[in-house]
């Protein structure tokens, strides 16, 4: 039985999963390519809409990042799926980053890359996920950096 209640654990742990170095393939991981996208534009915001895919600000959107972003959707529906949330329940979802460019990157105790050249950076930032229901509900869940 579908329940309204799990939404927001449902979309922290999708987006705890989306942004974590778990996202990788062959060539590198998804933090990686969107803080340097983001930097690279000085886009110290990025909105993902989970539902359509759509990055703004469109500048920050690479060909490595849309990669990426093809999984998203259905990554997204099985997570809901999972903790019994049926996807029409959801009308919108949006995962927000503010980066703080300002800030040095931090160090990485504790954490071993076989290909350290491909490791993301651990920069500061604060995420947010908001999905909103098919009632009019908005969810919201704020997640930690990968690295913390």
């Amino acid at each position: 039985m579908a329940k309204y209640k799990n939404i927001r654990s449902s979309i922290h742990n999708w987006a705890h999963s989306f942004l974590s170095i778990e996202n990788y393939d062959e060539k590198g991981y998804f933090v990686k390519e969107l803080y340097e996208a983001a930097k690279s534009e000085n886009a110290e915001e990025v909105t993902l809409d989970v539902l359509s895919g759509k990055l703004s600000p469109s500048g920050v959107l690479t060909d490595r990042l849309e990669s990426f972003l093809l999984r998203r959707r259905e990554s997204f529906i099985n997570q809901l799926l999972s903790q019994n949330v049926e996807p029409q329940m959801i009308s919108s979802a949006v995962l927000k980053l503010n980066y703080d460019f300002s800030v040095p990157l931090a160090s990485l105790v504790g954490f071993s890359f076989r290909d350290p050249w491909k490791a993301p950076e651990a920069a500061t930032y604060t995420t947010e996920i908001i999905a909103v229901d098919d009632r009019g509900v908005e969810h919201h869940a704020m997640l930690q950096e990968w690295w913390r």
